[in-house]
């Protein structure tokens, strides 16, 4: 996540921390104020001088909850709501965030499942939303695939054996709707997680996959010429600018039948341990779980325990939904 403007005690923030600054020698005041920069357990803070001020600052927050909750190390277990209640507790009563007041300005949504094979996954996605999939590798060697769209982007890989990694980076917080999160203390809020734990598991299934091992000539000839065919993103994706209006209707429609026989072919043909059907399962079993946590009584207790906590570190309270 990325806060532009978090609101929060900064100058806690800097004696917390142990933020170096610039005193006078003569009078022992604050000479100047300076951009300052510093991680805290993986999270990055921009603590910039204000441009309108001559003695304030506007802090900055960058970073992923899920390092933070891991002490800065990468994490690609399953975080369950208490983690991520925990992680806002930390930043409410330990930094004096205050989370109601503090906007998410972009935001990263992941899903991490045990997959036999996320080599294939990553190396077969085609496109998404009529987006070729980019690849590339990572510091670390491994494969990714990136698939950008306009208010947000796709993005799969392997952290690490046995695991596929599935990201959603909205751009554009609008992305997520009407029921966006708005704030940081929306992330602990049933009624922000479904809409985010949706788009997840709607972008998946929307990507075009390919079997990039199969000939078309080893296929029945109407299976091989649609395979050939389908294997070109563009092809999918009908310009309306390009088509008068009955042109344009009835090739969305061709398409609209073609599809579901290339998923299809491309499904009875996957060599791999996990189709990406069966990949999908996981991504929605393991949403599900998060949320039905979410609904719980225990959580609800713990949540407001957490709100209490929050309004003594300086946090106005919130409407709760």
């Amino acid at each position: 996540m990325k806060t532009m403007n978090a609101v929060v005690d900064v100058e806690h923030l800097i004696a917390r921390l142990d933020i170096e600054r610039l005193f006078s020698p003569t009078y022992g005041d604050i000479r100047e104020l300076r951009p300052l920069r510093t991680v805290y357990k993986g999270l990055h803070l921009f603590i910039q001088p204000r441009a309108d001020s001559t003695t304030h600052y506007s802090v900055q927050l960058r970073g992923s909850l899920a390092k933070f909750h891991n002490q800065e190390q990468h994490c690609f277990s399953f975080l369950d709501p208490y983690d991520t209640l925990k992680v806002l507790d930390d930043l409410a009563t330990d930094l004096r965030v205050n989370l109601f007041e503090t906007n998410l300005n972009n935001l990263e949504v992941t899903a991490t499942v045990q997959v036999q094979d996320a080599k294939a996954i990553v190396g077969n996605a085609l496109s998404y939303l009529g987006v070729v999939a980019k690849r590339g590798r990572m510091r670390t060697g491994l494969l990714y695939s990136d698939l950008q769209a306009s208010q947000h982007r796709l993005k799969l890989y392997e952290p690490s054996g046995g695991l596929l990694r599935v990201e959603i980076h909205a751009d554009k917080m609008a992305y997520f709707g009407n029921t966006q999160p708005k704030t940081l203390a929306d992330l602990a809020l049933p009624l922000f997680a479904e809409p985010m734990a949706t788009k997840l598991l709607n972008a998946f299934g929307k990507v075009i996959w390919d079997c990039v091992d199969l000939e078309p000539d080893a296929l029945p000839l109407d299976q091989g010429y649609l395979l050939a065919k389908g294997r070109n993103p563009s092809y999918w994706h009908v310009n309306k600018a390009k088509y008068n209006r009955a042109d344009y209707s009835r090739i969305r429609k061709q398409r609209e039948r073609e599809r579901p026989k290339f998923d299809a072919i491309v499904q009875q043909n996957w060599t791999a341990a996990d189709r990406p059907v069966e990949v999908e399962r996981k991504i929605r079993e393991q949403l599900t779980a998060y949320l039905d946590i979410m609904h719980t009584g225990k959580y609800e207790r713990e949540l407001n325990m957490c709100v209490e906590r929050w309004q003594i570190a300086g946090c106005r309270k919130p409407t709760l939904h």
